[in-house]
C-alpha cells in the first residue's frame, strides 16, 4: 500500500505547515461508527507548534466534528498522497488538538484511486429507488434551507445551496463538505431559485454521495415528507 514512510520531524512539521498555509482540505475520519455511519469530514490544519509537538485541525463544516473522544482519527491529504493515524489530545467545538505524527505514510496513486471514503454518486444505479423521476437543475439555481430540530421544532440558520435535481418527491443539493449534513437530518426548504415558497417543504436527508464531476463536491439526497 505505502511506497515509503516519512519519519523526519522537521520534514513532517514542514509538510503540515505547508498544508496550513495553502489551506489544503484534508480528509478526516474515524472507523468507529456514530449512529450507524462512519463519520467523514473535511478539515484544515490550523496551527502547528514544533516546540510542543502538537497541531490543531478544524472542520470546514458549520456544525463541528462528529467524532468520539478516545478514538483515533485518520488524516489523508489526497493531493500530497500522505496519510497518518493519530490519537486525539483534545476535542472541542473549535477543533481537535493532535500530536505531531511520528510518521507519514506516502501512498501510491493506484491505491488512492481505490479509496472511497464517501460513496460515489451513480445515477444509473440509484434511479430505480425513486418513486418519481427527477429533473436536473439549471446552472446557478439555489435553494434556501434551514435544518430542523424535530424534537424542539426549532430551525437553524438559513443557508443557500446549489440545486442538483428535483422531483415532486424530493431533491438533491450540492455541498462542499461531506459532513455538512448527515443521514436522518430533517430540514425545511424555504425558497427555490430566489423565490420564496408559499408553503414550506419539510425533508429528510436520505443519502450523501460524492459527485462524479467534481472531487470536492457532494450530493445530498433529500426526500420530502
Amino acid at each position: 500500500m505505502s511506497q515509503e514512510v516519512i519519519t523526519d520531524d522537521l520534514e513532517i512539521a514542514g509538510i503540515l505547515k505547508a498544508l496550513s498555509q495553502n489551506k489544503t482540505k484534508l480528509w478526516c475520519w474515524q472507523n468507529t461508527k456514530v449512529d450507524g455511519e462512519r463519520p467523514v469530514h473535511y478539515c484544515l490544519v490550523q496551527k502547528v507548534d514544533q516546540i510542543k509537538k502538537i497541531f490543531t485541525i478544524r472542520p470546514t463544516n458549520k456544525s463541528g466534528f462528529r467524532f468520539k473522544e478516545g478514538e483515533p482519527v485518520f488524516l489523508f491529504a489526497q493531493g500530497r498522497c500522505i496519510a497518518c493515524k493519530l490519537d486525539m489530545r483534545d476535542l472541542n467545538a473549535q477543533g481537535i488538538l493532535l500530536p505531531l505524527p511520528t510518521k507519514l505514510s506516502v501512498l501510491n496513486e493506484s491505491f488512492i484511486q481505490q479509496v472511497e471514503l464517501v460513496e460515489r454518486e451513480d445515477e444509473a444505479a440509484n434511479v430505480h429507488k425513486r418513486e418519481l423521476p427527477r429533473k436536473s437543475a439549471r446552472t446557478g439555481q439555489m435553494v434556501g434551507v434551514r435544518k430542523l430540530n424535530i424534537e424542539t421544532e426549532e430551525l437553524d440558520v438559513l443557508d443557500f445551496y446549489t440545486l442538483y435535481d428535483m422531483s415532486k418527491g424530493g431533491m438533491g443539493i450540492k455541498v462542499n463538505d461531506p459532513a455538512e449534513f448527515k443521514k436522518g437530518d430533517h430540514l425545511v426548504v424555504l425558497s427555490v431559485d430566489g423565490k420564496e415558497l408559499s408553503k414550506r417543504i419539510k425533508g429528510k436527508v436520505m443519502s450523501i454521495r460524492q459527485t462524479e464531476d467534481m472531487i470536492e463536491s457532494f450530493k445530498v439526497g433529500i426526500q420530502f415528507i
